[in-house]
């Protein structure tokens, strides 16, 4: 751990740089004067950069977990890459920064550090991607790194900070023509790199092709060929570059946001602030903002001065396309105390099996798995430890693997140190470390010996004197708990051979142990496991050997005093009852109590107020996920989900936290907590003076799908979607994608999809379609649910309720017609299924514009009327999706048949996934992400949203 003392840069900014023996404690040298950029920046002029920045450098405290050591920082140009020393590896190239931390946003690692919050104004935390990695497989690579340091003088840190903050906004907004702030700087910066290749001052078609591809603009050729001769207006067959800048504004433009000034009788393309006040306030529904920041927004968005400033359409897709103007509310936002209540008060967001990058069976251990789930703000890991034998010593020490699987396994040690590195590196709050032994006790206490040296002061090893209940994320910022089990003893299998040698019989995950099951033995219940996975004979060979028994070291034990692992025996003995306990079931295991209605509700009371964890089951052996929400309806805190597998069951997961630490994390993780509706959590009432009949019925009354919502989605248009890889390198090429929005956990009352207006093929709004078209294709009827004053126990069926709503909303009968405006398919799923099964799915029909996968439109409004229960656990997923590529032709599909007949022919281009109470009203634009979880940086939908 770093040193306590407070260090402060030398007297003299040219001392030797290297020697942290230099520091003396003391006080931060904070000077007055301050810094300010050229105005207006180009990164291009030398002149427009401080000097001192460029040669010889500015100073800073570079800080590191071992030392805090001085160098001088210099920006090279033209590569746009900030070094400090002459090592490879020390740079960050400006358009991979992906977040800058100063002040109170930085507290976290400061405080993580030991450094005093007197360096609060001078401390600057830089989170970017390695040079070695690229964009688009950054998070998946896991090579996201932090640069911290400390401005020796108040001038450097404004030099460093404004820098940083200029360029990396300016070179990421390079790379895309959608979010560019000025089109005509972009198109300069284009046109000169490309005609200094060509060495001539003008463009051929062919060299727009060439361009277009680079800036990933797909679309069929003969939109482009349109574009060029319109703008060929001399007709010669090539573009000088007012012609050029002509032409990146038509590929630009997006006649969506005319419609916009239409609608709000906004005249000659002009909003002035007046406009835009009452489009934040009426339209997009943003009235917690102040008049005050209403106005600094669109002073930062807007053209002229003072009162004679104005929005243009380019600049209010600009506005919309800026964390301004997120999609999704944040509900901690307007709590203060949100992470005050006890850990069991939230939703933990969590992984199963995290050292896996495969299937659970023969996937691949790796430490990326878990830098992978750190990184996007998992908060509850875990550890599978067994024996290996080293190879020189022939002695016994942990390792971490899937036992008797064909899994590699990797060192104990290595996995601790990646933890500690990794584990508050996108929020503070703290990390749970689910520990399943299967190891020897010589090796669980080199566990003990490993984890207390490498975490040190962050492992929390003590509780509190008299405390009765869980404490707070709040108080536990920056720590590390360990959950283990406490029960006397657990099945391990002695090791046989090397630390990689199969292990001679088949074992579920330890956790599996706490399971309920009256005629349960592990061998047996191994075997029917085992039948539902595979019958193959290598699998077979892992069964029914004999095991042997072993304690828990009482030293293992003692670092677990929040999260006591207990085997479940019963709701009403005194242990289940124990502030500190956790329960752990597999999915499968879970479903089965949920069948006595009584065992469901002391689940639904046990989740107030104790901690449970439930995981997939083994006989998930593909890794597949289970469905959170059915589990998030009985409180259970930790729904573990296999992290490796990106399926709808991860998505919907990772979705339920998006909205919560966005604003901290600056997008690039969450905070990992999500706090519970108030129904769920450990309210204090007195239960004696309760009718435990009526304490019962109001128990399960949480579950009643009787609250009616409404949404109206419409899918207006999409921007820069990728092309997918096995559509082959044919330069500018689109493809013709449509949109499915699919609604989860509601009861569906009323659904349509309706058509609005359609643009022809230039791209305009086609007049003569321009009114609004009342197509109520795909309309369901009304379900009549009333509302009952009493219930008896013997009317809470659920899964029955469900069936019956959707019957009565649609007379038995499921609409799955494509029209003119697309589809809506209405679907039964059971209350508590295993699997994320949607209950409604729209489907827009292809987009207007076919073979253009830059800026394709559907104006489609997606509309439903649907119940809900008190803890409105419903969500939406949007994915954009197209036919897969022929096998036997390349290049344009978008000529394609308007009905797709083949579910399997389907290619997903990219999802969003959000829980239905965090959408923000109004016009927003969504970020896609691929079919691995990673963003795809420049791809989203633009959409309008209206719920009631």
């Amino acid at each position: 751990m770093p040193p306590k003392e407070q260090l402060v840069p030398p007297p003299s900014a040219h001392e030797e740089a290297g020697d942290p023996s230099n520091y003396q404690p003391g006080s931060p040298v904070i000077e007055e004067d301050s810094v300010k950029l050229i105005d207006p920046f180009d990164p291009s002029d030398p002149d427009s950069f401080p000097p001192d920045l460029l040669s010889p450098g500015i100073d800073m405290i570079r800080v590191t977990r071992r030392k805090r050591i001085r160098r001088a920082f210099k920006l090279t140009l033209p590569s746009l890459t900030l070094t400090w020393n002459s090592k490879s590896k020390s740079k960050v190239e400006m358009d991979k920064i992906q977040s800058i931390r100063v002040g109170e946003d930085a507290r976290n690692y400061r405080e993580e550090f030991n450094v005093s919050k007197e360096f609060n104004a001078l401390w600057i935390t830089v989170i970017y991607i390695s040079s070695n990695s690229s964009h688009s497989s950054a998070l998946l690579c896991n090579d996201l790194k932090a640069l911290h340091m400390i401005a020796t003088t108040k001038r450097n840190y404004d030099i460093m900070l404004k820098t940083l903050k200029l360029l990396s906004q300016w070179s990421k907004e390079q790379e895309s023509l959608v979010s560019c702030a000025d089109v005509n700087e972009f198109s300069k910066i284009k046109w000169d790199n490309k005609t200094k290749k060509l060495e001539r001052q003008l463009l051929s078609f062919e060299d727009v092709l060439k361009l277009t591809s680079e800036l990933h603009v797909y679309m069929d050729v003969s939109y482009l060929r349109l574009y060029f001769d319109q703008c060929d207006t001399n007709k010669k067959k090539s573009l000088d570059f007012p012609q050029f800048q002509t032409f990146v504004s038509k590929l630009r433009s997006r006649p969506e946001f005319g419609a916009i000034f239409h609608g709000l009788n906004i005249r000659n393309g002009k909003m002035l602030l007046s406009d835009f006040r009452i489009f934040v306030r009426e339209t997009q529904n943003e009235s917690s903002l102040s008049d005050t920041l209403i106005n600094d927004i669109f002073v930062k968005f807007s053209h002229g001065k003072s009162l004679d400033s104005y929005m243009s359409t380019s600049d209010l897709s600009y506005y919309l396309n800026s964390p301004y103007a997120t999609a999704l509310f944040n509900e901690e936002s307007l709590d203060p105390h949100y992470y005050s209540h006890p850990l069991t008060d939230y939703f933990i967001s969590s992984s199963h099996n995290t050292y896996l990058l495969g299937k659970q069976f023969h996937g691949f251990s790796s430490i990326e798995g878990y830098i992978h789930a750190l990184q996007r703000g998992c908060r509850c890991i875990e550890i599978d430890v067994w024996d290996g034998i080293s190879t020189s010593t022939k002695e016994q020490h942990p390792i971490v693997t899937h036992g008797h699987t064909l899994t590699n396994s990797i060192e104990f040690k290595l996995v601790v140190d990646i933890i500690r590195k990794y584990a508050f590196i996108t929020t503070p709050y703290p990390l749970i470390i689910s520990l399943e032994i299967r190891c020897s006790q010589e090796s669980q206490l080199k566990c003990v010996a490993i984890m207390k040296t490498i975490f040190g002061d962050m492992l929390v090893l003590h509780s509190k004197v008299n405390e009765s209940i869980m404490p707070s994320p709040e108080e536990l910022k920056h720590k590390i708990l360990v959950k283990v089990k406490k029960s006397k003893s657990t099945t391990i299998i002695e090791p046989q051979g090397s630390p990689h040698s199969l292990h001679s019989s088949f074992s579920t995950s330890s956790t599996q142990s706490d399971d309920i099951n009256p005629n349960y033995t592990e061998n047996k219940y191994d075997e029917e496991e085992v039948t539902h996975r595979d019958n193959s004979n290598s699998l077979k060979k892992m069964v029914s050997k004999p095991t042997a028994r072993t304690l828990i070291v009482p030293e293992l034990t003692a670092l677990a005093p929040y999260f006591v692992g207990i085997k479940f025996r019963n709701f009403s003995l005194p242990e289940s009852k124990t502030y500190n306990h956790v329960f752990s079931f597999s999915d499968r295991t879970l479903l089965l109590l949920l069948r006595d209605k009584t065992k469901l509700v002391s689940i639904l009371k046990h989740n107030r107020r104790g901690m449970m964890r439930v995981y997939p089951s083994v006989v998930r052996f593909r890794s597949d996920n289970f469905n959170p929400i059915t589990f998030w309806e009985l409180g259970c805190q930790m729904a573990a989900t296999n992290w490796q597998i990106w399926d709808c069951g991860e998505e919907l997961s990772e979705s339920l936290f998006a909205s919560i630490g966005s604003e901290m994390a600056s997008g690039l993780g969450y905070s990992g907590y999500r706090l519970k509706p108030k129904n769920m959590r450990n309210l204090e009432m007195n239960t004696s003076t309760y009718d435990k009949e009526k304490l019962k019925v109001q128990t399960l009354s949480s579950l009643v799908f009787d609250k009616e919502h409404f949404f109206d989605v419409s899918i207006l248009s999409g921007q820069q979607l990728p092309k997918p890889k096995d559509f082959g390198n044919t330069g500018s090429d689109g493809y013709t994608p449509w949109v499915e929005v699919e609604v989860y956990n509601v009861l569906p009352v009323h659904a349509e999809i309706v058509h609005l207006h359609r643009y022809n093929r230039a791209g305009t709004l086609d007049e003569e379609k321009d009114d609004i078209e009342d197509e109520k294709d795909g309309e369901v009827g009304e379900a009549e649910n009333e509302k009952e004053e009493t219930r008896k126990e013997d009317e809470f069926n659920i899964s029955t309720d469900k069936q019956q709503a959707i019957e009565n909303a649609s007379d038995g009968k499921i609409n799955s017609k494509l029209t003119k405006a697309g589809s809506v398919k209405l679907s039964h799923v059971e209350a508590m299924s295993a699997n994320p099964n949607h209950s409604v799915l729209f489907k827009t029909r292809f987009a207007e514009n076919p073979g253009n996968a830059f800026s394709p439109k559907w104006n489609a409004s997606c509309r439903l009327k649907y119940l809900t229960n008190e803890n409105d656990l419903a969500f939406i997923r949007v994915a954009v999706k197209t036919l897969r590529a022929s096998k036997t032709k390349s290049g344009v599909i978008g000529k394609v048949s308007t009905v797709v007949k083949n579910n399997n022919n389907d290619y997903t281009i990219g999802s969003w996934c959000c829980k239905i109470g965090d959408l923000k009203q109004g016009y927003r634009h969504i970020r896609l992400g691929d079919n691995k979880g990673e963003e795809l940086i420049y791809s989203s939908l633009f959409i309008k949203i209206e719920t009631k």
